[in-house]
């Protein structure tokens, strides 16, 4: 599993719209001095838990969601990267930033067709292991993304998609998060609400022989399942001493490190890096 990230620094970070329920009743509250020193904070955890981290210049102030790298693309490594077509006018802004940051990286690109949202690392998840990509849709990806970026990463790799049922959880990676135990052995962290019946049947039927842990609503409300594994370390806003004992049964140390800011807008750790 490879330990580079993108990260982008919130100096345009702000809550001045609203495109998610999160936000709803977060206008105008984002304190850009906290969410600062959080972000700060939280660079720091990742290197030292083992991260090499990759810096874009600063976000504009019309680009207040910049700092959620996490939805620049999809990754596909040693081939490039899928920018997002992104589903709110509010957002779209970003991708020519994008762009430049991933020419500047030599990192080849690709769009999808303009008509079909795909909102990068934020609805499609790797599980390497099981040579399987987790597709979220239903509130910012299109459910016929899908195909289109199964062409593209190829036949070794399985897509499967997964219906989103929470505007709460409208990005897969706010609820959803494919692990490895300090085994390398697959394992899941999810909140079994955010998805449909079929969805979650799919989940369980993919780690039947594998840990599957859910968790509840209030530690998905705390955004457990929004983390970043780095080696044997899981890195988030926060996490129950109940899913840390669980963790702690794989063979993986939880780091807390508070994102209370960003989490008004929507997001936590996984959304504000990119892993390259």
């Amino acid at each position: 599993m490879a330990n580079s990230f993108l990260v982008c620094e919130p100096t345009g970070f702000s809550i001045n719209y609203s495109i998610n329920p999160w936000m709803d009743k977060n206008v105008g509250q984002a304190n850009n001095s906290l969410a600062t020193y959080q972000w700060i904070k939280f660079v720091i955890v990742m290197i030292d838990a083992g991260s090499t981290i990759l810096r874009m210049a600063p976000g504009k102030t019309q680009l207040p969601d910049l700092v959620f790298v996490a939805n620049a693309g999809l990754m596909i490594e040693n081939r490039g990267c899928i920018l997002s077509n992104f589903k709110y006018d509010e957002r779209k802004k970003e991708v020519d930033a994008y762009k430049k940051i991933f020419s500047d990286l030599k990192i080849w690109s690709v769009n999808l067709p303009e008509h079909i949202t795909f909102e990068g690392a934020g609805d499609a998840l790797f599980a390497d292991k099981l040579n399987i990509l987790w597709m979220g849709y239903g509130y910012r990806t299109d459910q016929a993304a899908a195909l289109y970026i199964q062409e593209l990463v190829g036949s070794d790799i399985s897509v499967r998609s997964l219906q989103l049922m929470d505007p709460k959880y409208y990005h897969l990676d706010t609820c959803f998060c494919p692990l490895e135990t300090s085994d390398g052995i697959p394992a899941v962290l999810y909140y079994p609400d955010a998805f449909s019946f079929e969805s979650n049947a799919k989940i369980n039927l993919f780690y039947r022989n594998y840990p599957k842990i859910p968790v509840t609503s209030e530690e998905a409300a705390d955004f457990s399942c929004n983390a970043v594994q780095v080696n044997n370390t899981i890195i988030c806003n926060k996490m129950s001493d109940r899913l840390k004992e669980l963790l702690g049964e794989l063979g993986l140390t939880v780091l807390e490190s508070p994102l209370t800011e960003f989490m008004k807008a929507g997001g936590s750790a996984k959304c504000l890096t990119l892993r390259l």
